[in-house]
C-alpha cells in the first residue's frame, strides 16, 4: 500500500506500514523489510522524493550513516539525533544494552533504538520517532521539501 493511500486511510494504515518496518529493522530480516520499506516509501507513480527515501532507508539499513544522516534530515529536519556505541561488550554487564550501538532522535521527548550498527539504529529511532507522529501525517513524510 503506498505513503499516499495510507494516509488518505488515516492513521490506522501508515501505523501499519510503519510498525511492519520497525519489526521488520529490528528482526534484521531482509526479505521483510525489503517488503515494509516498499509499503512505506512507495507510490504508484514513484515520486522522486519518496524513492529517494526508500532508497536511504535500505542503505541505512544496511549501514549507511549517511543515509541515515539523509533519511533524518528529510523527515525530521528539526531534531537533533546522536548515535553511540553503548558498550565494546554488549550484554556482558547484567541489565547493561544488548546491542552495541544505540541512536537517539528528538529534543526532549527521545526516540531511541540499539541495533547491531550505528544505522541501522538510528534508522529505528527515526522510524519510532515518526510513529509517534503518526497520529497527524504532515507533508514531509508526504513528498520532498521545496
Amino acid at each position: 500500500m503506498s505513503l499516499l493511500r495510507q494516509a488518505n486511510k488515516g492513521r490506522e494504515g501508515m501505523t501499519t506500514a510503519l510498525e511492519d518496518l520497525i519489526a521488520a529493522v529490528k528482526a534484521g530480516d531482509d526479505v521483510a523489510f525489503r517488503r515494509a520499506n516498499r509499503a512505506m516509501f512507495s507510490t504508484p507513480c514513484q515520486e522522486l522524493g519518496l524513492q529517494i527515501r526508500e532508497e536511504n532507508a535500505r542503505h541505512a539499513y544496511k549501514g549507511s550513516l549517511d543515509a541515515a544522516l539523509e533519511l533524518h534530515n528529510a523527515v525530521l529536519p528539526d531534531e537533533g539525533w546522536e548515535v553511540y556505541r553503548t558498550s565494546k561488550y554488549p550484554g556482558m554487564i547484567p541489565g547493561s544494552c544488548s546491542s552495541p550501538y544505540k541512536a537517539k532522535v528528538g529534543w526532549g521527548t527521545q526516540f531511541a533504538g540499539h541495533a547491531d550498527t550505528p544505522a541501522r539504529a538510528w534508522l529505528l529511532a527515526i522510524l519510532r520517532a515518526l510513529e509517534a507522529r503518526d497520529s497527524t501525517p504532515t507533508p514531509a513524510l508526504q513528498r520532498v521539501k521545496e
